[in-house]
């Protein structure tokens, strides 16, 4: 009702639980009300470590962590997620195992992170008894944990490791293209309707979002730096544009592009090691 008094449906980000891929009923109301993306507390493919966190609702005999997912994007709703490293259960294979979930899932946003102990939870009291915990503010290996099936070492490098192989150009459009235009995800499916019985609404969102996409266009091709990266990314927008030309994904599409220059500037950052380690989680 206020969406109507006020002339156009507007735009949500919320937080869920994977939970939702067995509630066709929820996520058609969530689309229904023009939440266009959900971040999901996926934490890891690995489910003794899900096991041992407690988040027993990811490893419930309903279909793959991929397979649920994907029924939310189908759905119409695009996921992010928040993954950890660093689970007692947790080796060193577990890069890998993340970055095939991440590819297979089609996931670009993941806030990947080491696990991280705050103090007077039962976690970070377990780990004193251990002997687990670094007690310095700020740890070179950029978490208090010392975890148990790898050393320090492995798990931040491994870390850093997959941030850039997440963030390779063509692993990040590789996961795009697969989503947006190889399966052609319903982005604002719900606000599309809503531009079909309200057409000058729609003309006048779609001629925002031409204008929008042009300023953003221009400012990464003057602000990024790399030349490599502005052509990547001119590549991406011309296959999109012969694929799908629709104002609303191009814009998409560019904030898609915004959004890897800086995931991808920050893992070179802590690549190069001329700045700590940043903890995402």
């Amino acid at each position: 009702a206020w969406q109507q008094r006020r002339g156009y449906p507007f735009t949500f980000f919320t937080e869920a639980s994977l939970d939702l891929a067995e509630d066709d009923e929820l996520t058609q109301l969530m689309v229904e009300a023009n939440i266009q993306s959900v971040f999901v507390g996926i934490e890891s493919p690995n489910e003794e470590s899900l096991r041992e966190t407690k988040k027993f609702q990811n490893v419930r005999p309903a279909g793959t962590l991929t397979d649920r997912v994907r029924r939310i994007q189908d759905a119409g709703l695009e996921v992010w997620c928040g993954m950890i490293l660093g689970f007692d259960h947790d080796t060193p294979a577990i890069f890998a195992a993340q970055q095939e979930f991440l590819e297979q899932s089609r996931i670009l946003h993941a806030m990947i992170g080491m696990l991280h102990a705050i103090p007077k939870t039962p976690l970070y009291e377990r780990l004193a008894v251990e002997g687990r915990l670094d007690a310095a503010d700020h740890s070179e290996f950029g978490t208090n944990v010392v975890p148990l099936q790898m050393s320090r070492e492995e798990l931040s490098d491994g870390y850093v490791q997959l941030m850039q192989a997440l963030y390779e150009p063509a692993a990040y459009f590789r996961r795009l293209e697969d989503l947006y235009l190889r399966d052609r995800f319903e982005f604002g499916r719900a606000q599309r309707r809503y531009w079909r019985r309200h057409p000058w609404a729609g003309l006048k969102a779609q001629a925002t979002n031409l204008f929008r996409s042009a300023y953003v266009y221009l400012r990464l091709m003057s602000d990024v730096p790399d030349a490599t990266l502005r052509r990547e990314y001119r590549k991406q927008l011309a296959k999109l544009l012969r694929r799908r030309p629709d104002p609303a994904i191009l814009f998409v599409y560019l904030i898609k592009c915004a959004m890897h220059y800086h995931h991808r500037r920050m893992s070179a950052d802590m690549n190069s090691r001329e700045k700590p380690l940043v903890n995402s989680f």
